[in-house]
């Protein structure tokens, strides 16, 4: 495979302008943080001691686990969590027994 200079200099504006892209996502992200409290429960049931995990929903990436926890004796649960990101922290709560 042999470039010509001129497709050899398009690559390198292009690598350039990638870099500088992706520069300005990294300065852009702020901290955004999420709080979720509630209560676990099933058929009038209280679920004590179970895992509640809150996972970061992205589109072009792996969703990101941002905290865990479990509830108490009476099912209840406070879950915080944070990320940088560059576009609105989308959220979602989930157990599992």
């Amino acid at each position: 495979l042999s470039l010509t200079p001129c497709k050899t200099f398009r690559m390198m504006k292009f690598a350039a302008f990638a870099m500088l892209v992706a520069m300005i996502g990294l300065t852009e992200a702020k901290m955004q943080n999420v709080t979720v409290k509630g209560s676990l429960w099933c058929n009038k049931i209280r679920y004590s001691n179970q895992l509640v995990e809150l996972w970061e929903r992205d589109t072009l990436e792996p969703d990101d686990l941002l905290s865990f926890t479990h509830t108490d004796f009476m099912g209840d649960f406070t879950i915080k969590g944070g990320e940088d990101e560059i576009l609105e922290l989308t959220t979602s709560p989930s157990t599992s027994s």
